[in-house]
């Protein structure tokens, strides 16, 4: 999926691109971990996604049903 977000260095808008997975360590209960290509499949955190103000602007439909249940549970928390 692609991603808009504001780097917070430079303040401008960077495209990211991102793949959500549960095949990761930080994967828990089969909870989807968001990574970014873009920083070594390092994985971004809703914290991270809120002060880059994130926006998704391409996703298949599934990354885009992966994505409501990432979001979804990252605010449970």
């Amino acid at each position: 999926m692609k991603i808009s977000a504001r780097d917070i260095f430079s303040d401008e808008q960077v495209e990211l691109t991102g793949r959500l997975t549960t095949d990761h360590p930080l994967s828990s209960y089969g909870q989807p971990v968001l990574l970014i290509e873009e920083w070594g499949n390092e994985p971004m955190s809703l914290i991270n996604w809120s002060l880059a103000g994130c926006q998704v602007i391409e996703a298949t439909e599934q990354e885009a049903q992966d994505f409501e249940r990432w979001s979804s549970s990252m605010l449970m928390i």
